[in-house]
């Protein structure tokens, strides 16, 4: 059911119970008061009637108690009119139809029997009250099938110490015209009930339409909404209630979708993008490990954000009776875009380095160095370690740039050392020089690189990875293949973090020898 519905018929069942219901008691005052008025009126006409034929009869003028009961019979309202002497004699008679005292004596059985039987009646009236006491009876009885109401008062007549009751004066007053007037007010209340009732229900029309129109025009523009149309403003009343309110907060949601989906949009869009950074940039490593003879070589990179700031590569070089394997670990302070850039930056000056110029790493961290210097003008510092290994003879050629200190695994002694030669990091200053360093792996040694963010992982009470958990499990599973290790490392590091997000990008590069 629609609200207009429900509007229209709340006004009209009101209407329905109000309007006939106040014209009831209207009409039962009008009643009542209409009765009252001619009680009233038959009570004063007896009285006086009863004051004046009190005097008369003391002066014995009988002829004027009849001229005035035949006086008061020509009042519409009253049907007949009597006196009564204190026997239930009639002295004085009118009625409407024009008869009169003469006519009951003439003949008796003319009387209305309707006067002649309600003797008991005037008895009662004489008998009550004290002697000198004015009464008054009134009843409604039926006189020629017409309700009238019928009212006694006694007659007292002056005489001695007290009046004496001499008999009584009866008038019947017809209640035809207050039936009547009742009658025609409630033929008039149903009318006029009708009326408000039409009214009502046109008044109701009207309100609802006025509440519902907005509220419709509201509806729609929110399905509009709702449909993915946001390009449709919403309507507006010019009224200032509710359905105003309602409608200004749809105005400023549909402004805020918009917003919002523009945002979404644009977020949505860089997502992408960074996404497709994010695929560029793994492109970017090395897509499969170096496969050398006598060497067992694995690295992988887990990034925290989309774009990452660490680095690792392989680079062969060198001649076919020296081959030559250059491997470098890095790390830009930060994460996002402007690391990815860096980060590429610093591998194609690798590799432009090692295939065309001079692959040591002095050499190789100079140029980095200047290159990055110019490329983020201090803004991003990079990390680096970079080592040359001489694959016939195990020879392994370094130098760091500010980076964490690799481990070497001596198989003979079963002990790990740390390759502890430092750097300021690229990017810091462009003029500065880098040492050239070099040791040896025997068959069974491994070389471990590694970013910061493996040992500064944070698990969520707050603990750190931390070296000695590094190193115990390098020293555990050091007999696996290089790969596994790796994967053994990256595994013990995301479930020490556990559910909550990487804090930095985790890297890791194991050479073994085997041979």
């Amino acid at each position: 059911m629609s609200i207009r519905t429900k509007i229209t018929i709340g006004i009209l069942g009101v209407a329905l119970i109000v309007v006939p219901t106040s014209n009831y008691v209207a009409a039962m005052k009008q009643q009542e008061t209409l009765s009252l008025n001619l009680e009233a009126k038959g009570k004063l006409l007896t009285r006086l009637v009863s004051m004046t034929s009190a005097n008369a009869i003391a002066g014995g003028d009988y002829v004027f108690l009849a001229r005035t009961v035949k006086q008061a019979a020509t009042d519409p309202d009253v049907v007949f009119g009597m006196i009564l002497n204190e026997a239930g004699e009639i002295i004085a008679y009118a009625d409407r139809k024009g008869k009169t005292e003469t006519d009951l004596h003439v003949d008796d059985t003319a009387a209305d029997s309707a006067i002649r039987v309600d003797i008991p009646f005037v008895v009662e009236t004489l008998r009550k009250g004290a002697r000198d006491e004015v009464r008054q009876n009134i009843k409604v009885v039926s006189f020629d099938g017409e309700p009238i109401l019928d009212l006694a008062t006694a007659v007292l007549v002056p005489g001695g110490e007290t009046d004496k009751r001499w008999g009584l004066v009866r008038f019947g007053l017809s209640r035809a015209r207050v039936i009547e007037a009742i009658a025609t007010a409630r033929r008039t209340n149903f009318y006029q009930s009708v009326a408000l009732v039409v009214l009502g229900l046109l008044v109701a029309i009207a309100l609802s339409r006025r509440i519902t129109n907005p509220i419709k025009e509201l509806v729609r523009d929110a399905t509009e909404i709702a449909e993915g149309n946001l390009t449709c403003p919403v309507a507006i009343p010019t009224s200032r209630d509710e359905v105003f309110k309602l409608a200004s907060k749809f105005e400023e949601m549909r402004a805020s979708l918009i917003k919002q989906m523009e945002q979404l949009s644009l977020k949505e869009r860089l997502e992408a993008e960074l996404q497709t950074a994010k695929t560029i940039q793994m492109t970017l490593m090395p897509q499969q490990n170096p496969v050398l003879p006598g060497y067992d070589i694995a690295g992988a990179c887990v990034t925290a954000s989309e774009v990452g700031g660490d680095y690792y590569d392989f680079a062969t070089c060198g001649t076919d009776d020296n081959e030559q394997l250059a491997v470098a670990i890095g790390d830009v302070n930060g994460h996002g875009v402007a690391a990815g850039l860096i980060m590429a930056v610093a591998k194609a000056c690798l590799r432009t380095q090692v295939r065309v110029g001079s692959a040591l790493p002095d050499n190789v961290l100079g140029t980095l160095n200047k290159v990055i210097s110019e490329s983020a003008q201090r803004r991003l510092l990079m990390t680096f370690f970079y080592t040359l290994l001489d694959v016939p003879t195990g020879t392994v050629h370094y130098s760091n740039a500010g980076h964490n200190f690799p481990y070497v695994y001596r198989s003979s002694r079963k002990s790990l050392e740390e390759l502890d030669v430092g750097g300021k990091p690229l990017g810091f200053d462009g003029s500065v020089s880098y040492a050239n360093m070099s040791t040896g792996l025997e068959p069974g040694d491994a070389l471990i690189l590694y970013t910061d963010g493996l040992v500064e992982a944070e698990a969520v009470d707050g603990t750190l990875y931390d070296y000695d958990r590094f190193e115990g499990m390098l020293r555990d599973h050091i007999d696996k293949p290089a790969s596994e290790l790796v994967e053994v490392l990256m595994n013990d590091a995301k479930q020490f973090v556990g559910s909550g997000p990487l804090d930095d990008d985790i890297t890791l590069v194991v050479i073994k020898r085997q041979r």
